[in-house]
Formats: C-alpha cells, sequence, structure tokens
C-alpha cells in the first residue's frame, strides 16, 4: 500500500475513509514449499476474527509469496483489546495450528491517507524477526533506535576472538560470541543491518590479523567466507553460529598445522632469512629482535 496507490486500493477493497486504522505485516519465511498452501492464511484469519466478532472490519492482502498485510479497522474496540487480538491470533498461527508466521505491528492511525505509514512502521517492525522474539510479535512502537553506535565491547570483540582464536582456547572464543550477541540486546533492538554489519566488521578483522602470521605460500591457510552468507541469514542465532563455527574452525586448522608463529620467532626468521650470506651467531638473531 504505498502513497501513490492508495486511493486505488481504497476503492478496490471499499475501505472506510474515516475512523481508526492499523497494518500487520505477516512474513511466513520458514515455510517448506511442499507443504505451503498460500491460501491456508487468509482462511485461517477468517475463521478467527469471524469468531471474534469485531465490530469493525478487517481486510487481509496477500502482497508475495510469503507475505501478507492484515489491515484492521476496530469501531469500538480498544487499543488494549486490538493489542490482545492480535497476539490471540499470533498464538493461533504458531502456537495451536503449529505455522511459522512472524508479526510486524504497525502503528494505529486515525486518516486513511495514514495507513500507508502504519504499514511501513509494521514492515520495519516484520523485519525485527531476526531478533527471534519468543511470541513471534514484534510492536513498531517498541523499535525505538533509529541509529546505534558500537560500544566499546563490540568494537573490542574482534581482537579479543583473535587473541583466543591463537591460545586455541575455544571456551574463550565461545565466551566472547556470547558477550557480543546478547550485548546487542541491551539497549533495545538495533536494527538488523547493524548486527549484521558488526559480525562481518569482526570476520574481516578476525581473517586480517589472522593473515599476518600466517607462514608465507601456506596454500591451506585460512576458509574464504563469502560475506553474503551473513546478509542471507535471517536469524541472529544463525549468524551466532555461522561465527562461532568459523572461528572454532579457524583455531583447530592453526593447532594442526601449526601455522601461527610467534612474533619473536617471526622477527627473527626475518633476520636470518635476510642474512644468509652472512655468518650467523646467536647474539646477531638475539640483537636484531
Amino acid at each position: 500500500i504505498l502513497p501513490e496507490n492508495i486511493q486505488a486500493t481504497w476503492r478496490r477493497y471499499l475501505l472506510p475513509e474515516t475512523g481508526r486504522y492499523l497494518a500487520v505485516v505477516m512474513d511466513c519465511l520458514f515455510f517448506h514449499e511442499e507443504g505451503y498452501d498460500k491460501d491456508l492464511i487468509a482462511q485461517e484469519a477468517t475463521v478467527f476474527f469471524q469468531d471474534r466478532a469485531l465490530s469493525g472490519r478487517y481486510e487481509i492482502i496477500l502482497t508475495n509469496a510469503n507475505q501478507f498485510v492484515l489491515l484492521l479497522f476496530p469501531e469500538k474496540e480498544s487499543p488494549e483489546f486490538m493489542r490482545e487480538t492480535i497476539e490471540e491470533f499470533n498464538h493461533r498461527l504458531n502456537k495451536k495450528l503449529r505455522h511459522d508466521v512472524y508479526f510486524g505491528v504497525g502503528s494505529e492511525v486515525s486518516a486513511p491517507t495514514e495507513l500507508t505509514s502504519s504499514c511501513q512502521t509494521a514492515g520495519k517492525a516484520a523485519a525485527y524477526l531476526l531478533f527471534e522474539p519468543e511470541n513471534k510479535v514484534i510492536w513498531g512502537e517498541e523499535l525505538t533506535l533509529s541509529s546505534v553506535m558500537p560500544t566499546t565491547a563490540q568494537t573490542e570483540a574482534p581482537f579479543a576472538v583473535y587473541q583466543a582464536i591463537t591460545e586455541h582456547a575455544e571456551e574463550k572464543i565461545k565466551e566472547h560470541l556470547n558477550t557480543l550477541f546478547s550485548g546487542f540486546f541491551s539497549e533495545g533492538f538495533p536494527p538488523p543491518h547493524f548486527v549484521r554489519g558488526m559480525c562481518t566488521y569482526m570476520v574481516i578483522s578476525v581473517q586480517t590479523e589472522l593473515e599476518k602470521l600466517a607462514v608465507e605460500n601456506d596454500s591451506d591457510w585460512g576458509e574464504t567466507l563469502s560475506y553474503d552468507v551473513i546478509n542471507n541469514l535471517w536469524t541472529i542465532s544463525e549468524i551466532h553460529r555461522l561465527l562461532e563455527g568459523l572461528f572454532l574452525s579457524y583455531s583447530r586448522y592453526l593447532q594442526k598445522a601449526h601455522t601461527i608463529i610467534d612474533p619473536i620467532m617471526k622477527k627473527s626468521l626475518f633476520f636470518i632469512k635476510n642474512n644468509l650470506d652472512q655468518p650467523l651467531h646467536v647474539n646477531d638473531v638475539a640483537g636484531y629482535v
């Protein structure tokens, strides 16, 4: 429901011209293709709202293969009652009927032309399924963070993980990652792109530092990672598992291949390689270091 076609939508659905308006975006991103029926959600909505006997109207629109927009036009129902109704509908779909639907609820508006704003808020909220709310409902009014800056803990996390990798301390790797991901929730919901960006930054930082310590011409070093992988994951737990598996594999690879060289040893080898035509003694190398 875009501003340019709002009037056409009004005429098509004979929507009320006055009153209260509320949009809910429902994402069905985890249906298995073989078991997904695009008419199923609409049917369930019809049964549910008939049972609830709302005084106002509702319309449910399939906007693409996996997403619906539920338009609610409450008349006498209070905001509290509508909130309870949406929660109950969510429970019916996800708990009783075992669907997998995420609800993003927009802000209630008081003019037809403002419904677009409610839909946009609902769509933004639905995108926050990255944070896996247990009840699968996120309210647009709760998304208070429009911009966010990295905390000190987040910017220092790559170095802490890097150190744990070089020490082959797997529990420390897990601990640092747990701290990082739990920190995303400390002050509300940061935007999904921020979480993905910080995780990509961590991978790049760790890989860059490890490559500095790798033995020259070691063709077996490292495990390349397409950063699109992070962007294509939907939930924060999937991203967490990806990073944990990646960094643990780095630690195990380095431990097995012995490709990490102590910085002092690396300096010594540099001196030796560049002075092979000279008589070398231990004191010469020690003096250089």
